[in-house]
């Protein structure tokens, strides 16, 4: 395949850059000069320094640009070309390589977008013919997520408290930008009340375990890119995460314990309608509540958001704190 074709058309056909006249009056001599004053040293840059790359990506696609506008056969600056070419492989590679490094060593999702980013790039130059994100990204972009929930109903002499609790190992798609997961248990930790029972019956809290999944989380934390400047952009906090969770309904049941009576063993829904009601205005049904909001970013966990809700239902005051927490768990990190 002809060099123009195999290389220049992908450098060229996204990247159009305009070029003064004084490209009309280049010569192959006067490119090839052109090459080792400002390529090569810009290319020398980025393989020294990450953040250098930006420039000499441009300063590459310039020099191809007054290249295309003075008509100058590319076989003409063959080597030039091939170098050029080489070392940008090398470069991208090399980055590439050393964010996934970074990124499961020191735990750090934010490399993910510089993988990305320098594969993208390797594909516009024609280096690579086509990309899979997910094989890119899947050892470090792995993540868990983390749910614990109190729901207390607050009547005006007692409070019944339920607290659920449980984590979800998360799978990338196809795509390389959703995650998944699939069912795993939903732990009841507490279910009990502050009522005093007068007299000689009792009451006996109880229930067990159902399970919890995530339909869905897009990462907008992830999807920053680097400026001109080589410095990273960051997503606005509104966009960091949009998370939807699936929680079942907990068994739980209230017992009456009397003398000379049978015990009395009833269904006693808590926690679970009361969450889904909590949360009614961003719950889709077959998939579950959407959490798009209050994301924080930090070290470890990831990200974390606080949930507090509060709602009178009749005479009872229902309150929530959930806490949920998207880990990164990156494949092999010490």
């Amino acid at each position: 395949m002809n060099i123009r074709h195999r290389f220049l058309t992908a450098a060229l056909a996204a990247f159009v850059i305009t070029t003064g006249a004084a490209g009309d009056t280049q010569t192959a001599a006067d490119l090839k000069a052109a090459y080792k004053r400002d390529v090569v040293p810009a290319l020398d840059s980025a393989f020294a320094a990450e953040d250098q790359t930006q420039a000499a990506l441009r300063t590459y696609r310039s020099w191809l640009a007054e290249m295309q506008a003075a008509n100058i056969d590319d076989m003409d600056v063959l080597a030039e070309l091939e170098d050029g070419l080489k070392r940008l492989d090398t470069i991208l590679t090399k980055w590439i390589s050393a964010s996934e490094k970074e990124c499961i060593q020191n735990k750090d999702p934010y490399q993910v977008n510089d993988m990305i980013q320098w594969e993208s790039e390797r594909l516009a130059l024609g280096l690579i013919e086509e990309s899979n994100l997910r094989d890119l990204i899947a050892d470090c972009a792995q993540f868990t997520v983390a749910f614990r929930s109190e729901i207390r109903s607050e009547f005006s002499d007692f409070t019944v408290t339920s607290v659920a609790s449980g984590t979800v190992p998360l799978t990338l798609d196809e795509t390389g930008l959703f995650w998944t997961g699939a069912s795993q248990p939903l732990v009841l930790e507490d279910y009990s009340t502050t009522r005093q029972f007068t007299g000689s019956c009792s009451a006996e809290f109880t229930g067990g375990n159902a399970t919890m999944s995530v339909p869905g989380l897009t990462l907008g934390v992830l999807t920053s890119s680097r400026g001109d400047d080589g410095d990273k952009e960051k997503a606005s906090p509104g966009a960091l995460a949009s998370l939807t969770l699936s929680v079942g309904m907990l068994p739980q049941f209230t017992t009456q314990h009397c003398p000379d009576q049978p015990d009395m063993k009833m269904p006693s829904p808590h926690f679970s309608p009361l969450f889904y009601n909590l949360h009614q205005d961003t719950y889709e049904e077959g998939f579950g509540v959407l959490f798009d909001k209050g994301w924080e970013e930090a070290a470890d966990p990831f990200l974390a958001a606080l949930v507090q809700n509060s709602q009178m239902i009749d005479d009872m005051r229902v309150v929530e704190e959930t806490e949920i927490e998207i880990r990164h768990t990156p494949a092999g990190a010490p």
